[in-house]
């Protein structure tokens, strides 16, 4: 996967330290894509058409998976030798958004 933050100066350095066996033999990862928005999507003029205020209104769930799956590919080896065999991915119910619309 090429994502964007795979080449991000932290990543990078993780994964540095993956290679030189700093953490051992990794058998679970577990990513995010953490970011409070919520001035940004509530903006007028941020997004153009404010399209990713949009996506929360129609849609659950996490819409942008690889932001946190990208650097974990990378430091699992993945499409370098390796595949997933299992994936799960999860989000909690929306509600900062909504409580920070109403004010």
């Amino acid at each position: 996967m090429i994502e964007n933050c795979c080449y991000n100066e932290e990543e990078l350095f993780v994964l540095n330290m993956i290679e030189n066996g700093v953490f051992g033999n990794i058998s679970h990862t577990e990513g995010a894509y953490l970011h409070d928005l919520r001035a940004h999507m509530l903006s007028k003029d941020y997004y153009q058409d404010q399209w990713r205020l949009k996506h929360h209104v129609e849609r659950d769930g996490n819409f942008y998976t690889t932001h946190g799956l990208g650097p974990i590919s990378f430091y699992l080896g993945i499409g370098r030798g390796d595949t997933f065999d299992h994936l799960t991915s999860m989000s909690s119910r929306e509600l900062n958004l909504s409580e920070t619309a109403k004010k």
